[in-house]
């Protein structure tokens, strides 16, 4: 590797012009003779820039014809890395009477930043500690004691023993005169080679002028320096190798030919260990290498919330969910909110619970990314930090609002489910028999759409184990599990069947959990508490086994024999109180119904109430109770989906709540409204409420009656109304009118657009 060479002068001497602040501790700068350079002080970047610098003894470093290499270090690299590798080259330079190469300052800064990703990202790799370079290099070596002390006071980080090695490396390399070598021509011959195998297995293009590749370059070269003196500066990391080559097989056999490559040329076999060396240099050209195709767009959007929220120093802490960036910043003056809201890219900002929140919309988790490398830090550095939540005083109203957010956090996920299954029902609903058919009943694209349709719904306690366990905190995977216990044929034939069946002795009530939501989401609230006792109790090394294993055992009773059935029996009495309202209350009850159906549906008790239905049919080949009550309630429900999508403003929420409209009025599919709308963002469910009551309500004093039970919820089942008297068909379509309106209306005049910024706060959270 030939470096162009850099002028160092430890004091500027003329009078400086500072043009362009790189951070505020580096700056781009004009000495007097008009010549452009580097600069390094404290605090020299600060000011409004250009300006000028009347204090010269600010200026600390300043370096001029810097190469392009470390130019992008400069931009590449945190600032206090940075800041924090030029006070240990300062004294460096004291120590040993400035012999060092001010370049040190970049390539022992990169070192740093990568030693600490290494230390959190690949925890298992561990470098060696060589006794015999630090009796070789004693002042080297108690240099780098020093270095690593001001490192863990600056970063709080405890570097591994082992960099003491690497970081007196750095000192003893920089005090070396740059030769020319034909060893170090045949090494720039193997970094080629190594290029073009890279290109050539990884199918990229590699400029040769970028800054990630000199950084590449500049590894390569040290670490074959190392493998030809016979240096062995890393220690055992098989377990590490193993992840990596099970992450990245390309990349271990492209290792694997390199090591190859360098056994040809020097004889000197590479051993697995520093296979790892090279896989993870390697996979870091290539993340970067593609990564930089794709993100120019979102670096820029990237730069802009940096520079407006107050740069990465003010940041404490930074995470995402759905469609939020979310900070929790030191100091929230120095935002520039309107220049942010300003900002291409930024939907809006919103301030709430201590998070500064930057909505960007599906990209965001590509932001994020770029953010993470901006500011040099690690996924697992964010995600291990936990933000502080203020602790509310218990109210009733606080209880309920957290009991919707935890139902509207693990359904909302839900809905690109529901509106898929929705639409494979409407186009069968539409084409199907019941309508145009021209799908004929009993045909491969019946039966297909028929059971697609119906397995959107059918397997909601499986999705809901997923999005739930996400929300309370469980392992997602445990909680479909759990869902899929409630579903397995086995289980659910001895429900129709009336078999008994007990848990572990103890009876169980059995029941056909299919299309329930209730059962499932208590299941895994209390599943959350069960597990997280098990990962405290049981050793890391056992709990892999153990912890899933015994929390399963724990959650079988739990959920078979006490969650599940409960919703059932307490549906039991409720659908029993519903129907005695007919004699006790008259025309009344149908619009108790009306407005509480959609209740029904959501904990699986409306199951009780058609079986009911379907029981007035058989003996009385009529209802006017509980389907007028049912249909009616469907219309509501298309009524709120129009009352939002005339409310909401947002493109993306308006595009939703129309879908939902037409998979309510054309497929008969009200899930997506209810879940999507109603539960999302609560106000909706007083519409659903008021018009259930009042269609019903006019249903039950004109006595509408359903004379034909049609297995849909679409606007077909007005149909139902059809066998009697004109008077009563009319009447049956003013009461489903009337809730329609009504839903809508009240959609429409209670508003959801605050609801909607403070509730999805928590419902984005599920997915992130």
């Amino acid at each position: 590797m030939r470096a162009q060479r850099v002028f160092f002068i430890g004091k500027a001497e003329k009078l400086v012009k500072i043009i362009k602040k790189i951070n505020n501790n580096v700056a781009e700068a004009v000495d007097g003779n008009g010549n452009h350079l580097i600069a390094f002080g404290k605090g020299i970047g600060f000011p409004k820039t250009p300006y000028e610098l009347t204090d010269l003894n600010e200026i600390t470093m300043t370096f001029y014809k810097l190469s392009e290499y470390f130019e992008g270090l400069l931009k590449e690299i945190p600032e206090e890395i940075l800041n924090l590798s030029a006070e240990i080259v300062s004294m460096a330079q004291e120590e040993l009477n400035g012999q060092l190469n001010p370049t040190l300052v970049f390539s022992l800064a990169d070192h740093i930043q990568f030693s600490i990703q290494r230390l959190t990202t690949y925890k298992n790799v561990r470098m060696t500690y060589s006794y015999e370079i630090a009796q070789m290099y004693p002042k080297e070596s108690l240099l780098a004691e020093k270095a690593i002390k001001m490192i863990q006071n600056q970063t709080h980080i405890v570097l591994p023993k082992g960099e003491l090695t690497s970081i007196t490396m750095h000192f003893v390399n920089s005090q070396s005169e740059y030769k020319i070598s034909q060893e170090e021509v045949l090494i720039e011959e193997i970094i080629q080679q190594t290029t073009n195998l890279i290109e050539q297995d990884l199918h990229i293009i590699i400029d040769r002028n970028e800054f990630n590749y000199n950084r590449f370059c500049m590894h390569m070269f040290y670490y074959l320096k190392r493998m030809r003196s016979g240096e062995e500066l890393i220690g055992p990391g098989m377990e590490m190798l193993d992840s990596i080559k099970k992450q990245h097989q390309e990349i271990y056999q492209l290792a694997q030919k390199v090591g190859a490559l360098i056994a040809q040329v020097y004889g000197i076999e590479s051993n697995e260990d520093e296979l790892v060396y090279l896989m993870i240099h390697m996979n870091r050209l290539y993340e970067k290498n593609v990564r930089s195709k794709k993100m120019t767009e979102f670096n820029q959007l990237a730069q802009a919330i940096l520079e407006t929220i107050g740069g990465k120093e003010n940041i404490s802490n930074m995470t995402h969910c759905m469609t939020r960036l979310r900070f929790n910043l030191k100091d929230q003056s120095k935002v520039q909110e309107e220049k942010l809201k300003a900002t291409t890219g930024v939907l809006g900002v919103v301030q709430s619970g201590g998070q500064y929140q930057i909505i960007i919309g599906q990209t965001v988790n590509r932001v994020y990314n770029v953010l993470l490398d901006m500011t040099g830090r690690t996924q697992e550095q964010e995600t291990s930090d936990t933000t502080e939540v203020m602790k509310e005083p218990f109210t009733l109203k606080g209880l309920g609002n957290k009991i919707l957010d935890y139902l509207a956090g693990s359904l909302t996920p839900l809905i690109p489910v529901l509106i898929a299954a929705s639409m494979f029902k409407m186009v069968m609903a539409v084409f199907g028999p019941s309508m145009l058919n021209w799908i004929y009943e009993g045909s491969s694209l019946a039966t297909l759409l028929t059971f697609v349709g119906d397995a959107g719904f059918y397997f909601f306690p499986v999705f809901l184990g997923y999005t739930a366990g996400k929300k309370f905190g469980v392992t997602p995977v445990l909680g479909m599990f759990l869902g899929g216990v409630l579903l397995h044929p086995t289980f659910t034939q001895i429900s129709a069947d009336g078999i008994p069946f007990d848990v572990f002795g103890i009876p169980v009530a059995t029941q056909n959990y299919a299309s329930t939501v209730i059962p499932m989401i208590l299941s895994i609230w209390i599943m959350s508490y069960v597990e997280k006792f098990f990962k405290k109790v049981i050793p890391s090394t056992l709990g892999t086994i153990f912890t899933p294993t015994l929390t399963m055992v724990v959650m079988l009773p739990i959920t078979l024999v006490v969650l599940g059935p409960a919703g059932f029996v307490i549906g039991e009495y409720i659908s029993k109180f519903l129907l005695s309202l007919d004699s006790i209350a008259g025309f009344l009850a149908v619009a108790v119904i009306a407005a509480l159906w959609q209740f029904l549906v959501m904990t699986g008790m409306h199951l009780l109430m058609i079986s009911t239905m379907i029981t007035l049919f058989a003996q009385n080949g009529q209802d006017s109770l509980v389907t007028p009550a049912a249909i009616v309630s469907s219309m509501c429900v298309a009524g709120i989906c129009l009352g939002s999508f005339l409310r909401l403003r947002n493109k993306n929420e308006k595009a939703l709540a129309f879908s939902f409209l037409a998979a309510c009025l054309v497929g008969g599919v009200t899930e997506p409204g209810v879940y999507g709308l109603a539960v999302r963002y609560r106000k909706p469910f007083i519409g659903l409420m008021a018009g259930g009551l009042a269609g019903g309500l006019y249903a039950g004093l004109t006595g509408v009656t359903a004379y034909t039970l049609i297995p849909v919820a679409n606007f077909a089942c007005l149909i139902s109304f059809v066998g009697g008297t004109t008077g009563n068909m009319i009447n049956g379509f003013i009461a489903c009118g009337i809730g329609f309106v009504v839903s809508a209306a009240v959609t429409y005049v209670l508003g959801i657009e605050g609801e909607a910024k403070k509730n999805d706060e928590s419902l984005e959270e599920s997915i992130a």
